[in-house]
């Protein structure tokens, strides 16, 4: 530096002296330094000027925290391109030149010269960078281009940043490197990105192969599944068909094994239902619950020379099949006991339970045969078996043909306990519970009623009864006589021809007698446990009848074969019925039937609400009707009112009834008395507020009375169709604002009377569809609820 300062000073010397102006003319020692330095860079071009920028920064290591100071450089570091620039510098004594390495020839110009100084804060932060990547491609270059020695990431992000490629003034516009950058750190950098630019292309196709994949994975995915699905579509559907049809095949198999298998024929429809819910097996499930059949037991004997009789209140079955005698449980079908009987025996009947048989042996003499000891309990000599007690506790023995003596005999020892003369024949006779009431029926005689212990007979109203009821005795007056008594020997039941009595035994009193109506006579009959409901069979059909609504008709099924024999009810159950029909036993549960709650006297109307939740139903009153609301789950009276006769053409007086289609209103028409004159009167109910809504009454009850009657949903639109002298005409009222909003003529095509529900009316049909409501009931003529 002082050498500089003087060279200076000499420069501007005085002759041979140096002056202290000519020292501060130099500025001093520093600003010799930045005079000289300034003076050279203003002396070069500005390419030239670049260049030395480039080579002075190069020379300089930027402190961090602590002063620039000067570095060495190789030549090859500055670049070919420099070596002019080198040796004006040089000159200038600004830089100094050791063989291939360049230095700054003073720290101080560091400091003392504005201009560099300018520089190196302006580019501190790219100086530092450009250091580090100058060791980085140092590093490379020993590690002979390793790539794993590049740059990457943020480093080479910021690298790039700051060195990036400039364009050249010239108008290729080629690129050039930055002056700033050696050629070896320039090749490190373009690596760097060129390996960064590679990767990332490596990963933009791996990520492209990876969606590629994804989607179609995902859509050979979708296309599999619905694939599968639709597959498993089809295949549900399949199944769902298969499982309709099997649904149809069991549901007719069901219908089909109704009366023969009825037990089977439940489990078929049940199965049916659960299988598949059509309408098919719905119909085989509904009627496997509503079906009275539970059991159908068919004797595995076959022969037409077997003999079969239902005894012990139709729990066992007896086969006489060639001397062999089975005895078979008739609820589980199994064999209970078997016996045999002596070579040429002959089987008339079956005795009193089923421990005995009436037989006739090889000599033609009759007796009581004792299954379980394995000979005759009673020789019947003359006499002939005339009945037996239901519980197998005694029998009845009388002449076969003709007046003479019965004897009423106890079954264990076979000793008579009483007897009485009979002057004719007798047509039957009945033994009651424990032997103790003895019911005969003499030929035109009146039927006789015997205390059997006490030895007396009983008075009663069968001594004024018809006097066909005994018969002829010769078979050829009107069919069988019968006589039978309750399980509890409470009622006695005598049934002949067509007609039935019951009369209650304790009072003498006739408790209920009626007639079929059919067209042959009962040929088997018996009378419950309780007394309240007698079961007859005809030629044609079983029928079971309630004896406290005056022969009312609760059942009756057709019969198929005429060999129906055996009727009785099971000494177990007073609901269970069965009956021998050839080789098959039928049980009858009848307890859906017996088992409702029954009016003392028919309804002359009556209809069901299309909710099945209440009952409505008209009964004859005096010279009016009574109207009842009932709840057909609890069977309780909801609501009532008294009605006024109906008159129309047919001569009927019944009022109507008509449902909305929802169950919640109920219209009723009848007629009032106003002033004299007659007046039809339609009442809407609120069915489950149990009170009346709307009233409506208008005039011509009489010259144009109501035939059918319908009311909309909600009940909020009644029709009425009345009778005129012209034909048919349906008015339409609003019970909102209770006026007749219009009338249709000619609408109705029915009848103007019947049961409830029976009508046509095909024309009201098609009023109620054009204004929206259903079709409503007109309760009828006197009807069994």
């Amino acid at each position: 530096m002082l050498s500089h300062a003087l060279l200076e000073t000499w420069r501007r010397r005085r002759g041979r002296m140096l002056t202290l102006a000519a020292y501060e003319e130099a500025g001093g020692v520093r600003g010799a330094i930045a005079a000289t330095a300034e003076e050279a860079y203003g002396g070069l071009p500005a390419a030239q000027g670049r260049v030395a920028r480039r080579i002075l920064l190069r020379l300089i290591a930027p402190g961090d925290g602590t002063a620039d100071t000067r570095r060495p450089a190789s030549r090859a570091e500055l670049g070919s391109g420099a070596r002019d620039v080198l040796e004006r510098l040089a000159g200038a004594r600004l830089i100094t030149l050791d063989g291939d390495t360049v230095e700054l020839a003073h720290e101080a110009l560091i400091t003392g010269w504005p201009r560099l100084a300018g520089w190196i804060e302006e580019g501190r932060d790219r100086l530092r960078a450009q250091r580090r990547l100058g060791e980085a491609a140092r590093g490379w270059e020993e590690l002979e281009r390793d790539p794993g020695a590049l740059y990457r990431g943020t480093r080479l992000s910021r690298a790039e940043e700051l060195f990036a490629r400039q364009p050249d003034d010239d108008s290729t516009g080629r690129a050039r490197p930055d002056d700033d950058l050696t050629p070896l750190e320039r090749a490190f950098l373009t690596a760097s990105v060129a390996a960064r630019d590679a990767e990332q292309e490596a990963e933009g196709r791996a990520a492209r192969r990876t969606r590629f994949l994804v989607v179609g994975l995902a859509v050979g995915l979708v296309l599999a599944l619905a694939a599968g699905l639709v597959a498993w579509q089809r295949d549900r559907v399949s199944e769902e068909e298969a499982a309709k049809a099997t649904a149809r095949r069991l549901a007719t198999v069901a219908d089909s094994l109704r009366s023969t298998d009825p037990r089977t024929a439940a489990l078929l429809g049940a199965a049916a239902w659960q299988t598949a819910p059509l309408t098919e097996s719905r119909s085989a499930l509904l009627g496997a619950l509503a079906q009275p059949e539970r059991d159908a037991f068919t004797d595995p004997r076959v022969g037409r020379d077997v003999r079969r009789f239902l005894t012990d209140g139709g729990r066992t079955l007896l086969s006489v099949d060639d001397g062999t005698v089975t005895v078979r449980n008739v609820a589980d079908h199994k064999v209970t006991a078997t016996h045999h009987l002596p070579s040429g025996t002959e089987v008339a009947a079956a005795g009193p339970g089923s421990r005995f048989l009436d037989v006739s042996g090889p000599d033609g003499d009759e007796n009581l045969w004792s299954l379980p000891r394995g000979r005759p309990a009673a020789d019947l000599g003359d006499a002939s078996l005339q009945g037996s007690a239901d519980d197998g506790s005694a029998y009845l023995t009388g002449p076969v043909d003709g007046p003479g003596t019965v004897r009423l005999h106890r079954a264990n020892d076979g000793k008579v306990v009483f007897s009485t003369g009979i002057p004719r024949s007798l047509s039957s006779g009945a033994v009651g519970p424990g032997g103790r009431l003895l019911a005969l029926c003499p030929a035109d005689g009146p039927l006789q009623l015997w205390d059997a212990a006490g030895g007396k007979r009983l008075p009663g109203d069968w001594e004024k009864a018809d006097k066909t009821l005994c018969g002829t005795g010769t078979g050829a007056d009107g069919g069988s006589r019968l006589l039978r008594f309750s399980q509890d020997g409470k009622r006695l039941a005598a049934v002949y021809g067509t007609a039935a009595v019951v009369w209650d035994v304790a009072s003498g009193r006739t408790v209920d007698d009626f007639t079929s109506g059919g067209d042959t006579g009962f040929t088997q009959a018996a009378l419950s446990a309780d007394g309240e409901f007698l079961a007859t069979a005809d030629d044609h059909e079983l029928a079971v009848w309630r004896l406290a609504t005056g022969g009312t008709q609760v059942f009756h099924r057709p019969l198929s074969g005429a060999d129906m024999k055996g009727l009785t009810w099971d000494a177990g159950s007073h609901r269970l019925l069965r009956y021998l029909d050839g080789a098959t036993v039928h049980t009858l549960d009848l307890t859906d039937r017996l088992a409702p709650r029954w009016q003392s006297r028919p309804a002359d109307g009556s209809l069901l609400s299309p909710d099945g939740a209440a009952l409505a139903i008209v009964t004859r009153s005096g010279g009016g009707y009574r109207f009842e609301l009932r709840s057909t789950r609890s069977g309780t009276v909801r609501a009532r009112a008294t009605l006024g006769p109906l008159p129309n053409l047919s001569g009927e007086e019944t009022p109507l009834l008509a449902f909305s289609p929802d169950g919640r209103a109920l219209a009723v028409a009848d007629t009032v008395s106003s002033h004299g004159s007659l007046r039809l009167r339609f009442t809407v109910w609120d069915v489950g507020g149990h009170r009346v809504r709307t009233v409506l009454d208008t005039s011509g009850a009489a010259d144009r009375p109501a035939a059918a009657l319908a009311l909309g949903p909600g009940g909020r639109t009644l029709l009425a169709v009345r009778d005129a002298s012209g034909g048919y005409a349906t008015e339409v009222w609003d019970t909102r604002t209770h006026r007749r909003s219009r009338a249709m003529p000619g609408p109705y095509r029915g009848g103007a009377g019947g049961t409830a529900g029976r009508q046509s009316a095909r024309g009201l049909r098609r009023s109620v569809r054009r204004s929206g409501v259903r079709k409503g009931h007109r309760a009828g003529a006197r009807r069994r609820p």
